[in-house]
């Protein structure tokens, strides 16, 4: 499990954190907050809420970690939606402009996405198995990309940061 050095919590991803007694309780309170965000967000859109559309949501939902459109695709036609890539493509385009997902690229040649939310975060990926785990870092990397910004004179939009390495499965 990453650790935060925010917070100094073994953290497993950004919708949910273990703390000792609370392991059972805390996911499903973050999952809840984060499907109440999500679902607010759509209703604002104007989109069509089509069922292929609010089963990729759900889906989101339910995962800890960014998905393929491959493992969107998978999920639909195992609920017995038929959606093809194009559509599902052009949902994630619009879930994107409207800020409810986050399209994220390891430079694999893989896109990748997950639920916007307000909480920045990292990842830390595993070169042999994929797992992909979320992390927050201290507050410092934010102090260095003011730094960064005064000095260049850039007005910073975005940064990304990955780390890649062998999960503690894989190490052995």
């Amino acid at each position: 499990m990453p650790y935060c050095l925010e917070t100094a919590l073994y953290v497993p991803c950004r919708r949910s954190f273990w703390t000792q007694g609370l392991q059972g309780i805390l996911p499903f309170l973050f999952m809840h907050q984060h499907k109440s965000t999500s679902q607010q967000k759509l209703k604002k859109t104007g989109l069509r809420r089509t069922k292929a559309l609010l089963a990729t949501l759900e889906f989101f939902e339910a995962n800890v970690a960014p998905v393929t459109v491959g493992m969107i695709l998978e999920h639909l036609h195992g609920q017995g939606i038929l959606a093809n890539k194009t559509t599902i493509y052009r949902q994630l385009e619009q879930l994107k402009n409207h800020e409810i997902i986050l399209e994220i690229d390891f430079g694999d040649l893989q896109k990748r996405y997950e639920l916007a939310c307000d909480d920045h975060h990292h990842h830390v990926i595993c070169t042999q198995c994929g797992d992909i785990l979320d992390v927050k870092l201290s507050n410092e990397l934010f102090t260095e990309e003011v730094r960064i910004a005064k000095e260049t004179g850039f007005v910073i939009e975005r940064h990304a940061l990955e780390f890649f390495g062998r999960c503690p499965t894989c190490q052995d």
